[in-house]
């Protein structure tokens, strides 16, 4: 049964599912077995590329919360098509789940079958509908679906009426994932005699750029799948030719018998995400009832898919995109942060903020000074006052996030991501110079080989939280909703080669190595078996060490929590373990990124772990080392460790989170 209340017209998305043999009872929920040759279909994100509706999945990120937490399970590894392979379940009335968004849409997801009732659904504490789960059996069901809502924080709750269960799968959030280029933005160039204004109160932001000149054009270049050039139509206006990458595409009449502001004068589309140009030319030519050639650009409109800009490695080319910065105000001083490449002001491109929401403009907003880029007084570009990032002493300091003078190191999940900016910008004559991945084919040969051959490859990422994601926009359920960087590594992989690519995400926040090696003293645990080798891997990463080098104070001195020599004979079990019943499993050991060096208790061992990591590399055949911990340590030289992080202790950010699936691609793509 499906249940669907709209507010507006889209393409609709079926989730397809697989047959069953036979039903079994898991932790008293129905589950059924599939058979051996089921084929179950998991959503990907941003199906709808050429719409400015975009989609992403959520699922157990922390965002969902369940209420009362006692009466919910979760179940794992079913093997019977549910998203990502779990549930939460629940026998309780009045039980419920309920979860904050941001977007202009929701859709709940879960599994039909006899012994499922009724849920009640509200939408920002307003009732919306009952909806019977009751039926035949099948998982992944869209059964409640809204659209159209305004774009901002909402939230859904789901609340158990009847049935002997109620089951959460997933929330599917719409959002409208158009990025605005204004007229005055750096990213437009124009040529010839183009006039401009920023005093029309009827055009986007109240400016416009135009000619009367046949000949002149504007021209802007773009990562994405759709665009649109947005003007006016007017008495006094002419025809344009478009080109798109050079070519030729189409003509545009922007005549029009009244003025029409704000309008949709083009649009085109591609299948997938890619490097595009669009030029806009005026013709010395004119619809017969104009009285002037010419055209006027209020704004331009585009789509991408973030994978596509995670994709672009950032130690190549001359140009980079969406660099995070956090401009910090010192003592009064103006607010800045330092640039990876110290672009000059000509070559910023763009400076927008971290949801991608807003353009801020140059000299009105900011400027370039000395490589930084500079809050100017009275704009609306958010900033941080340094004052901000210590909030407290004594007592009040959780000793994790204590300085050497008592001081506490702020940790804010949010509040720091919220206040960066994303820069893009050219460096030509300005290369990056520090550690670049190498290819690692003649290492990872039975990786490569399925890679190479086209054949399915099976990946099991195992590490914290920061393989699981955290803090990642899509994490957050924040736009541009970049996900875990495995879901890039997946992306890229399945790109380049064209093969299949399963990936299983067994990552769990705040654990360590002696978690993951089953090494816990006292404690009998099965995490290597359920997580790792269960799956029959063809490779692993193992991305553990954030945690294992925090450090304990013995009334004295700082004693790391787990030494580098016990940190290599944990990762070396979790290797001999995985090859007992998967003997040819290959291995990507990941350096960490650092943890913020303000804080002696947090930022302690983690440096030493990737010299370990790469004597097990050398000792054992079929593992490599990412060396993120070098790339971050390099990163760390051009850039302040607030600029990087989702949470200022030990979290990447999405710029950050693009350098970890960047370097593994670069392990397994030659280039």
């Amino acid at each position: 049964m499906m249940f669907r209340l709209r507010l507006r017209s889209r393409t609709a998305v079926l989730l397809v599912l697989a047959l069953l043999m036979h039903i079994l009872s898991v932790f008293g929920v129905d589950v059924h077995a599939s058979s051996a040759s089921a084929q179950f279909a998991y959503p990907s994100s941003f199906v709808e590329p050429n719409d400015g509706t975009r989609w992403t999945y959520v699922n157990n990120n922390g965002w969902i919360s369940y209420q009362p937490a006692n009466a919910w399970t979760r179940i794992e590894n079913r093997g019977v098509g549910d998203y990502q392979d779990d549930v939460h379940a629940t026998q309780s009335n009045g039980s419920y789940a309920e979860m904050s968004f941001f977007g202009t849409g929701i859709a709940y997801i879960t599994e039909l079958s006899p012994s499922q009732g009724e849920v009640d659904i509200y939408i920002d504490d307003v009732f919306q509908a009952t909806v019977d789960c009751a039926g035949t059996w099948a998982t992944q069901q869209t059964v409640f679906e809204r659209t159209g809502l305004p774009q901002q924080e909402h939230t859904i709750k789901i609340v158990k009426r009847s049935g002997t269960y109620a089951i959460v799968d997933a929330f599917k959030i719409y959002y409208d994932g158009r990025i605005q280029v204004d007229d005055y933005s750096n990213e437009v160039r124009y040529s010839g005699t183009v006039s401009h204004s920023d005093q029309i109160p009827n055009a986007l932001n109240q400016s416009q750029h135009w000619t009367t000149t046949a000949g002149d054009y504007a021209e802007f270049t773009f990562v994405g799948d759709s665009i649109s050039y947005v003007g006016s139509r007017n008495t006094d206006h002419g025809l344009v030719d478009i080109y798109i990458d050079g070519l030729w595409v189409a003509e545009v009449d922007t005549y029009g018998p009244i003025r029409e502001w704000r309008t949709e004068l083009y649009h085109h589309s591609w299948p997938e995400s890619d490097e595009h140009t669009i030029r806009i030319v005026a013709k010395n030519a004119k619809n017969s009832a104009s009285t002037s050639i010419g055209f006027d650009l209020d704004a331009l409109f585009y789509t991408s898919d973030p994978h596509e800009t995670a994709l672009r490695p950032l130690w190549q080319g001359d140009t980079i995109y969406q660099e995070s910065a956090l401009l910090v105000s010192t003592n009064g001083s103006p607010a800045m942060a330092p640039l990876l490449f110290s672009p000059t002001q000509a070559q910023i491109l763009s400076v927008r903020d971290s949801r991608m929401e807003k353009e801020y403009f140059e000299g009105i907003d900011w400027i370039v000074v000395n490589g930084y880029i500079q809050r100017v007084a009275g704009s609306s570009i958010p900033y941080m006052n340094a004052a901000e990032f210590t909030t407290g002493t004594g007592a009040a300091c959780n000793d994790v996030f204590k300085r050497t003078d008592g001081t506490c190191v702020l940790y804010a999940e949010g509040t720091i991501a919220n206040r960066q900016i994303l820069v893009s910008y050219e460096h030509s004559g300005n290369p990056w110079t520090s550690h670049t991945p190498a290819y690692a084919g003649n290492v990872l040969t039975g990786t490569t080989d399925k890679l190479d051959s086209q054949d399915p490859l099976k990946v099991v990422l195992y590490g914290d939280s920061i393989t699981v994601g955290a803090n990642a926009s899509g994490f957050m359920n924040q736009s541009p909703y970049l996900p875990n960087w495995g879901d890039v590594l997946k992306y890229g992989l399945e790109k380049h080669y064209g093969s299949e690519v399963s990936i299983v995400n067994s990552a769990v926040g705040g654990q360590n190595s002696v978690w993951g090696s089953d090494n816990i003293p006292n404690q009998v645990t099965n995490n290597i078996q359920t997580r790792v080798s269960q799956h029959d891997p063809d490779l692993v990463i193992l991305a553990f060490g954030m945690n294992d080098g925090t450090a304990y104070w013995n009334g004295s001195s700082w004693v790391p929590n787990v030494s580098a020599a016990n940190f290599k004979t944990n990762i070396e079990k979790m290797i001999d373990t995985v090859r007992v019943s998967n003997p040819s499993t290959e291995f990507i050991l990941v350096g960490t990124m650092l943890p913020n060096p303000e804080t002696p208790s947090f930022f302690h061992e983690q440096p030493a772990y990737v010299g370990k990591l790469q004597e097990i590399a050398a000792e054992k055949p079929g593992v490599a080392v990412a060396y993120m911990t070098n790339i971050h340590q390099s990163l760390l030289y051009r850039k302040w460790y607030r600029d990087m992080t989702g949470n200022n202790i030990n979290h990447p950010n999405d710029f950050l989170s693009r350098w970890y699936a960047q370097y593994v691609l670069g392990m397994l793509i030659q280039s």
